[in-house]
């Protein structure tokens, strides 16, 4: 006789199968990863050991190193990397690798780099039209300034001046 299945049970099945399914692919891209390292010359070993994978969005790779030394060996190694990546899992698409320091928080973004980019340029021109209005204010003042003291003229001359006016009216 057929059991019937409840909707919970069908769904975490589900569940259960995708999350098998990146587990394996987490567990290949880390293999993978090993025998890439392991294969550049001089450093390898010592390569695969201070870093570690952190995450992967937009396919971009972000690594974490335990030195800035490694991090610019991975640099210099990166497109023998990412060809090794491309080559043994093709699906992920890895068309780039981030970098960072381990203690360090910083994450991929969720979003695409041109959306990322609109927010960057959106918060500096609002940045910048602050700082334009200070410095307009600033300016305003200083003009002020400038003009008061370009019409103030010394005691002596306003005298003389006087005298002037003085002697042309009689």
């Amino acid at each position: 006789m057929n059991e019937i299945k409840g909707a919970d049970f069908i769904v975490n099945s589900i569940f259960d199968k995708i999350t098998e399914s990146k587990k394996s692919e987490s567990s290949r891209l880390i293999s993978v990863w090993e025998k890439i390292l392991k294969k550049i010359n001089g450093c390898g070993q010592n390569l695969y050991e201070n870093t570690s994978l952190v995450d992967i969005k937009n396919n971009i790779l972000l690594v974490e190193a335990t030195h800035n030394g490694w991090i610019q060996t991975m640099q210099m190694n990166s497109k023998f990397i990412l060809n090794g990546l491309n080559m043994f899992v093709p699906d992920l698409k890895i068309r780039s690798l981030a970098f960072r320091l381990k203690g360090s928080d910083a994450k991929l973004y969720e979003i695409n780099y041109d959306e990322r980019l609109k927010i960057e340029r959106q918060k500096e021109f609002k940045k910048n039209s602050r700082e334009e209005k200070i410095l307009e204010k600033y300016e305003t003042k200083e003009n002020k300034k400038e003009t008061e003291k370009s019409y103030t003229l010394p005691d002596e001359l306003l005298k003389k001046f006087e005298n002037m006016k003085k002697d042309s009216k009689n």
